[in-house]
């Protein structure tokens, strides 16, 4: 499984955010805070498509693309 991990600031806290690829799945990737699952990315054709479980507030079209170009540029990926 491969998995990009950083830390990022949310307000006042500093939260550990993993991006993982769901072993299987031809591509499925999964966004965790703190180990709690916020979203799934899967790349279709030429296009990022994500998934919400319950969109939060702050996230932005612009928050994703960094995401989906974080996956891109993976070279395990």
């Amino acid at each position: 499984m491969t998995v990009i991990r950083f830390s990022a600031t949310f307000g006042h806290e500093i939260k550990t955010v993993e991006l993982k690829e769901v072993s299987g799945t031809g591509g499925l990737w999964f966004l965790l805070i703190d180990n709690f699952y916020v979203a799934s990315f899967r790349k279709n054709a030429a296009t990022w498509e994500c998934g919400f479980q319950d969109p939060p507030g702050w996230v932005t079209s612009a928050d994703m693309q960094v995401l989906c170009d974080m996956i891109a540029s993976n070279p395990s990926c």
